[in-house]
Formats: structure tokens, C-alpha cells, sequence
């Protein structure tokens, strides 16, 4: 019994490490935004370009992967998506043509599209229905810790050791990590039928999932955007913080969604309250990017709230879970990449828009251009916050008149 308990938790725990693995590699980019920029003679809208490309990847693999898991189990998708990931950055390292690092980001992002997926379909598999809402919170814990990992850690290691030889020891780290998986997982798969075409119909007209997974999009600005990659040199050019203190200020975001990610799944558990939940969520991150763009807030005030915009960007747990309610449970993996592609479609839509913004801005000057960059986060969030808002009163009505009936 013990061993059955180890093993479990092993497998669990390999899992959870790629997943972090893969955040990492999201924020990559961030520690090494000047070195990148100035090798291939990027401006902001192409480093955008080379930013946001990993999420057209992610995005467009999320359903082809959530199939091969269903059928081939995660030992073998997750092991030839980590050797996928190491070949992706190898074009940093070995190139000096922009377009080559871009096609290495796309490949990185097709890899890590099995990450998030492999390790909810193990925590389904392993473990009990009534915990796998806290486990999702957990793993996401451990995979949000990637991102503290890929901030001010990589940029010390860069300074220490030079951006390409940390890219290269990450590229030999997902070699192994895909070797031990191989070598170690078992051939597991969920016990369901093929994924069928009507079924996957059935996930896109479902209406409740779709907007919840378009509404979720909206609120992806703070995680994708400002944490990952602009928020430092938001900080930089309008707060004028140096390197290391924008590294550490954006760390508490991912502090924030690592605590966010275990608390709010048992806050939203409590009577079914996942779109309530998402509602005071998205009101109070959108309050608080307008604060921080409109009055240069300082000192433990801005701290305070860079943390609880952290908390309220683990929102997605709750979302990834509640999706999975509006369809059978043989379908719970395709709703859940189904969600997730939208999201990191929104994501690549973030980096776009703001790369291209702050060009355009910046003979304003940059503390102009960021700001004005930055400012798309608080309006897309007013967009989810409606769309929150509705499903909310629809679902309100329903039950109003379900009462009515009986």
C-alpha cells in the first residue's frame, strides 16, 4: 500500500516538475529580452512576434495532444514533447538569423502543450474525484513555481554564466526529464473510447463551455502579458526600477498565483461558487491595473498589490475545473485542452497587441509606450467581467425558474 502510495505521488510529482519546466521557458524570454533583441536586431513588435508564437503552438496543439493522450497515455506523448522542447531552443544557441528562434519558440510551445494536459489527466487517473479540484490547485502550485524559477534565478544565472549556456543547460535538463519519464512512468491511459469527431462537435457547441473558455481569455492579460514579459519593463521605464528590483516586484505576481492556486479551488468549492468567484476576481485585478497605471502607487503599497493580482491570476484553475462540468466525464480532457487553447490563443493576441502598441508609442517615450501597453489588460478585463457577469445571471435565472416549475 505504501508503494503504490510513493509511486503514485512520483509519477504525479515528474509530472508537475514538467509542467513547471515548461513555465520556465514561458518567461524565458523575459530574462532575456535585450541579449535577444540585440543578436537578431529585434524591435519590440517582432520580439512580440517571437514572444507570443510559443502560445500559437500551445494553443493550436491543445486538442491534438489531449486525443493522443486519451489513446497513447502520457508516458509517450510527454516524453517525445520534452525532446521536442530541448530541439526548440537550440536555435538560440547555435544562430544568428531571427527567423530560426521563432520557428525554435513554436516548437517549444507545441511541447509544452502536453504539460498542463499530461499532469491533469495523471491527477484524474491517480486520484480520488472528490481531491482532484485540490490537486489541480496543487499541481498548478508546483508549476507556477517555474515561473518565480525563470525570473530574477535566470537572470542571475544569465549574468553569471551568459544567456546561451542557460539556455543550453535547460535544453539537456529536458532531455533528461523526458528520459525519466520514459524510463520510469507506466503505460496508463484513461479508460474511455477514442476520441470520437461527434464528440469533439459536442465540446464546441456547447455553449456554457465555449463562452467560459472565451470569457477566461479576457482575464488571461495578467498572467500572460504583464507578468510574463512586459510587466518588468512596465516597471522599468514608468516606476524606474532597475533590472533586479523589477525581477523580484513581478516574482511576487507568481508568489501570488502559486498561494491563489491552493485557495481559491476550496474559497469557489464551497456551494458551487466557481463564477462567483471569477467575477470578484476579475473586478478586483481590473481596479487594481488602473491603480497602478493612473497614480504610480509605490513601495509596500505597489507590492501589496502586484501579490494580490498574482492571486487573482490563478483564476484559470478554477476555470479549467468548472468547464469540465458542462460535459460527461469521458470528456473531460478534451474540455479541459478545449479551454486551454482559448486561452493561450488570447495569450498570443496579449503579446501581439501590446508588442505593436508599445512601437508605436514609444517616440512618445517608453514610459509613455508601456503605459499605454499595460492599459489593454484593464480593458480586456471589463470584457470578462461582463461576460462573467452574464453567465452568472443566466445560470440565476435558470435556477429561478427550475423553482418555479416545481
Amino acid at each position: 500500500m505504501t508503494q503504490n502510495i510513493i509511486s503514485t505521488l512520483f509519477i504525479w510529482f515528474i509530472a508537475s516538475i514538467f509542467y513547471a519546466y515548461q513555465y520556465v521557458l514561458r518567461v524565458l524570454p523575459n530574462s532575456m529580452m535585450d541579449d535577444i533583441m540585440v543578436q537578431y536586431s529585434m524591435d519590440s513588435a517582432l520580439f512580440g512576434q517571437y514572444s507570443g508564437i510559443y502560445y500559437i503552438g500551445y494553443a493550436l496543439m491543445q486538442i491534438p495532444i489531449g486525443i493522443m493522450l486519451d489513446k497513447h497515455g502520457p508516458k509517450k506523448v510527454m516524453s517525445i514533447s520534452l525532446v521536442l522542447i530541448a530541439i526548440g531552443m537550440f536555435p538560440i544557441i547555435f544562430t544568428n538569423i531571427w527567423f530560426y528562434p521563432i520557428i525554435g519558440r513554436l516548437f517549444i510551445g507545441i511541447g509544452s502543450a502536453s504539460a498542463i494536459l499530461g499532469a491533469f489527466q495523471i491527477t484524474r487517473m491517480l486520484f480520488k474525484p472528490h481531491n482532484i479540484s485540490k490537486m489541480y490547485g496543487i499541481t498548478m502550485f508546483v508549476g507556477i513555481s517555474g515561473a518565480i524559477f525563470g525570473g530574477e534565478p535566470i537572470n542571475i544565472l544569465c549574468t553569471e554564466y551568459g544567456y546561451k549556456s542557460v539556455t543550453l543547460a535547460l535544453s539537456i535538463f529536458g532531455f533528461v526529464l523526458s528520459a525519466i519519464i520514459y524510463f520510469t512512468f507506466p503505460n496508463i491511459t484513461e479508460s474511455k473510447a477514442p476520441t470520437t469527431y461527434s464528440e469533439i462537435k459536442e465540446i464546441f457547441t456547447n455553449k456554457r463551455l465555449m463562452i467560459l473558455s472565451i470569457i477566461s481569455g479576457f482575464l488571461v492579460g495578467p498572467t500572460e502579458c504583464f507578468s510574463y514579459i512586459w510587466g518588468q519593463e512596465f516597471l522599468q521605464n514608468v516606476y524606474g526600477f532597475n533590472i533586479a528590483s523589477s525581477n523580484v516586484t513581478m516574482s511576487l505576481v507568481f508568489v501570488g498565483c502559486c498561494i491563489g492556486s491552493i485557495i481559491l479551488p476550496i474559497i469557489a468549492d464551497k456551494n458551487d461558487r466557481y463564477i462567483e468567484t471569477l467575477i470578484v476576481l476579475a473586478l478586483v485585478m481590473m481596479a487594481l491595473f488602473i491603480m497602478i497605471i493612473s497614480f504610480r502607487i509605490n513601495g509596500i503599497y505597489l507590492m501589496v498589490t502586484i501579490f494580490t493580482i498574482g492571486i487573482g491570476s490563478a483564476y484559470e484553475v478554477l476555470s479549467l475545473y468548472k468547464v469540465t462540468n458542462y460535459v460527461h466525464k469521458n470528456s473531460a480532457s478534451l474540455a479541459t485542452a478545449t479551454c486551454n487553447m482559448l486561452i493561450m490563443l488570447f495569450g498570443y493576441g496579449f503579446h501581439f497587441v501590446t508588442g505593436l502598441v508599445v512601437n508605436i508609442y514609444m517616440p512618445d517615450g517608453a514610459a509613455v509606450a508601456y503605459s499605454y501597453g499595460i492599459m489593454i489588460i484593464p480593458i480586456t478585463l471589463g470584457i470578462g467581467l461582463a461576460g462573467l457577469i452574464y453567465l452568472w445571471s443566466e445560470r440565476h435565472h435558470e435556477a429561478n425558474f427550475a423553482c418555479r416549475e416545481v
